[in-house]
């Protein structure tokens, strides 16, 4: 959450201590003696709070939209971010480009293929990449859902979508596609970190059928990472369900991989 880096201190006082992490803390005491109200932090605290507030009109069939969606989406992703910086899993100006693995998956959005699969082992860089990918694809107009596996519960992941964008029960995947794109932008939902999720299998079952209700893989794609000594996801992935994922050449380059096709 946010944190205050405000301090005041009138001429005299010996100490002020406050909790640094609501802002909450008004009333000033020192050991001395000194007392005084402190107006500045509750005030910035209430300005946050007040910025953060706003809720979201929840969406049916017929109001759904593409511009927002889009808008919808780039909210829970910037979100995402946030957290992610906060606790330093992306460090702004240190990511390490792979031009051929990325090369690869900036192309997938265009193909047919509706799901992608990127694989490594511990801090071999999955999660900077898809932070990167998924700035990328929104400067570009796709409508981008960054999340956390681990973020998500164990609810089907549906109904995560369903909360995460605000829309009503009664919407369902065909109608995202349908409704919830334009034409050359599918929707993209990038999964970050499937072996942190608490039922990695169910979640990957899930995605695959959201994928395959929607029916269409020009409007709706799904992109996901895992460490690649955590087959719990992939595993799950019957032969019948394989050929949906986007089929490269074997794409490994800097301990970074695509897990691809029938062949795995």
């Amino acid at each position: 959450g946010d944190y205050l880096p405000v301090q005041e201190r009138a001429e005299g006082e010996d100490l002020l201590i406050y909790d640094s992490n609501t802002g909450k803390s008004i009333e000033y005491c020192s050991p001395a003696g000194n007392h005084r109200s402190l107006e500045t932090p509750f005030k910035h605290w209430r300005k946050l709070f007040e910025a953060k507030k706003r809720v979201l009109d929840v969406l049916g069939l017929e109001d759904l939209e593409a511009e927002e969606i889009r808008s919808r989406c780039s909210r829970v992703s910037k979100e995402t971010k946030e957290s992610l910086r906060a606790s330093g899993k992306v460090i702004d100006g240190l990511y390490f480009h792979r031009e051929k693995i990325e090369s690869d998956l900036v192309a997938w959005p265009q193909t047919s293929f509706p799901l992608a699969v990127l694989t490594s082992s511990v801090g071999g860089g999955k999660t900077c990449m898809l932070d990167s990918l998924a700035s990328r694809w929104e400067r570009d107009g796709f409508p981008t859902v960054l999340v956390r596996a681990r973020d998500l519960g164990q609810d089907d992941f549906l109904v995560s979508l369903r909360n995460l964008l605000a829309l009503k029960s009664s919407v369902n995947p065909t109608d995202l596609a349908s409704r919830g794109t334009a034409e050359g932008k599918p929707l993209l939902m990038v999964v970050d970190g499937l072996d942190e999720h608490p039922k990695p299998g169910g979640l990957m079952a899930d995605l695959i059928g959201f994928c395959r209700e929607a029916g269409d893989a020009r409007r709706v794609k799904a992109l996901l990472s895992y460490r690649d000594d955590h087959r719990g996801g992939w595993d799950a992935v019957s032969a019948e369900d394989r050929p949906l994922f986007y089929e490269v050449k074997k794409s490994k380059e800097e301990f970074l991989s695509i897990e691809s096709g029938p062949d795995h």
